[in-house]
């Protein structure tokens, strides 16, 4: 303790010490702004625009492509989809990943896998064959 301290005394003091530590650290280091407000604002606008952007030129047909094929298919059907872009991360896996949350309640079957390679036994499997080609018309096969 110093000199006469009480305990009480001294506790306080390292509690100003750490405050001013505390502080010190904030005032020293270089605050990102938008990281400490990012979790309190509304995204949805931007996430929105980011996903419109992403769907590339075939955007607004697909998602009416999709919703047809929903139509047109029942709950449990085996769908493979067949896409334009035959490259999973050149935009086929966007393409499935969108078709398979639209036709929930059906198996979709990507026509290629992630290593841009056919999968013959999907084609074997599938008793319908979603067309979409790159003139933005979709066609839907029956088996």
């Amino acid at each position: 303790m110093h000199g006469g301290d009480s305990p009480i005394a001294l506790k306080q003091r390292i509690r100003w010490m750490l405050a001013a530590g505390c502080f010190a650290a904030l005032v020293l280091t270089p605050l990102d702004l938008e990281r400490i407000v990012r979790p309190f604002v509304d995204r949805s606008q931007i996430q929105a625009e980011a996903g419109v952007r992403m769907d590339g030129p075939w955007w607004p047909d697909y998602p009416r492509f999709l919703n047809a094929v929903r139509q047109r298919t029942q709950p449990g059907d085996v769908i493979l989809l067949d896409f334009p872009q035959r490259r999973w991360m050149g935009g086929y896996a966007f393409a499935y990943y969108r078709a398979a949350y639209v036709l929930t309640g059906r198996e979709v079957l990507p026509l290629i896998d992630e290593h841009d390679q056919i999968v013959r036994d999907n084609i074997r499997a599938a008793r319908w064959v979603a067309l979409f080609t790159a003139q933005r018309q979709g066609q839907l096969l029956r088996r």
